[in-house]
Formats: C-alpha cells, structure tokens, sequence
C-alpha cells in the first residue's frame, strides 16, 4: 500500500514484518494499542490482518504524525472504532487494556546515535526521556489479562538482555535480518 509518510521518517520493512508476525501469533486480538505508532502503519496492518478486530487505539507522541495518521486511515478494510491519541505512554493512562500491543520503538541511545539534523527525525529514533527497559514496563500495564505484546529490538541494545533476564515472561521469538521480535503474555 501507498502509505501517507513525513519527508522526515519512513517505515521499513521490519514494521510490516512485526505487523504480519503479531496478527499470525495472535489472530483473534479484538483490542489494539500501537505504540508510538508513526503514520500508524504496524497498527493498521496488524489490524487488517486480524479475524474479528473491534478497536484500535494509535498512540503517537508527536504532532507532526497526526495529519499522515489520519490520511492512513483510508487502509483500514473494515468498519471498526479507531482512536487516535497525541501523548506520550508516560501519560498515557486511556482507563482500559487491550488484548494485543504493537510497537516498533526507538531503537537507539541518544548518547550513542549518530546525530540528526532534524529533531523530528532524532526523535522517532531515540527516547527522549524513557529507555527501552521503562518503555516495555510501561507498555505492559496496558494489557488485558493473556493479551500479548509484541515489539522490536536490536540485539545490540543493552537494555534487551536487561529485559530478558530481569523481567519475566518476555521472550524472543523471532528475528529479521539485525532486529528481534520481543514478545510478552500477560498472565
């Protein structure tokens, strides 16, 4: 699809393979949140991919995403809620949980990336204020009991074997080309 995307950020492909790989592995989701969505490609793929959605929620901290977001909205195949949220998942706090999480985070430290000219760029890469560690703990709280989330890491970052050896469930299940599929069932 012909996806509504800024000059300053495009998704790759690992979102889409993160969007196929969370539909398959959890086809009967009814509830979604997508987390620092973008232009709200994973949540929208995940979506159309799923046997009887009824709700997505896309969350996006910036501004700059809203317009394309809603202009991707055309892609959505069948008639269901859609709520889209400009906050962070700091402040996120929608008083339900959903059955299945999505989020292609930022993958890198800002102390360690190569810097960006364009803050709005720098800013889909790297937390701002939140490490990857925080993020998942956060994300986690807005899960239905045995719904599931899925996410993406770079091997390299430290906070994915923090992740793995301190915080139980989590598991890796899959990997494309240098980026891991996390995944998480609540209990």
């Amino acid at each position: 699809m012909d996806y509504h995307q800024p000059r300053f950020y495009h998704f790759s492909e690992d979102s889409i393979w993160l969007s196929k790989k969370a539909s398959e592995l959890s086809p009967n989701a009814c509830s979604v949140l997508d987390i620092g969505c973008g232009s709200g490609v994973v949540g929208i793929e995940t979506l159309n991919r799923l046997k009887s959605p009824k709700e997505l929620i896309l969350l996006e901290p910036q501004v700059e995403f809203l317009e394309y977001i809603q202009n991707n909205l055309e892609f959505i195949k069948r008639n269901i809620e859609v709520e889209i949220v400009n906050q962070t998942l700091e402040r996120f706090n929608p008083g339900r949980k959903y059955d299945l999480i999505v989020s292609n985070p930022p993958y890198f430290n800002p102390k360690e990336s190569r810097p960006s000219r364009d803050i709005n760029r720098l800013k889909c890469r790297t937390f701002e204020n939140l490490n990857l560690f925080d993020f998942v703990q956060l994300a986690i709280g807005h899960l239905n009991p045995s719904g599931e989330f899925y996410f993406l890491a770079r091997q390299e970052n430290p906070d994915v074997k923090k992740i793995l050896s301190e915080l139980k469930g989590f598991k890796v299940i899959d990997q494309f080309k240098d980026v891991l599929l996390l995944n998480f069932v609540h209990e």
